[in-house]
């Protein structure tokens, strides 16, 4: 299955949850929390398939990307970007 297109907000969600320090990443995985910090959300991502699966509702309902798998990607260095 390929994903769809996040909503750009996904992609801020993404860099807020990085600046909060809710994203722990070890080796191919990570846990995200929510912004409340009451709901964690866990990647997993096969880099050998490029493949990433993750239990947030965007991933899980929507059909696209949901900020906890962005995050991921930008902390792994996957999606380039600029952390200043």
């Amino acid at each position: 299955m390929l994903w769809k297109l996040p909503p750009k907000i996904k992609i801020y969600e993404a860099l807020g949850s990085i600046a909060d320090n809710r994203i722990s990443v070890s080796d191919n995985s990570a846990e995200v929390y929510s912004s409340s910090r009451k709901k964690k959300y866990t990647v997993q991502y096969n880099p050998e398939k490029n493949a990433i699966m993750a239990n947030d509702n965007a991933s899980y309902w929507a059909g696209y990307l949901g900020y906890p798998s962005i995050a991921f990607l930008l902390v792994k260095g996957i999606i380039d970007y600029d952390s200043k």
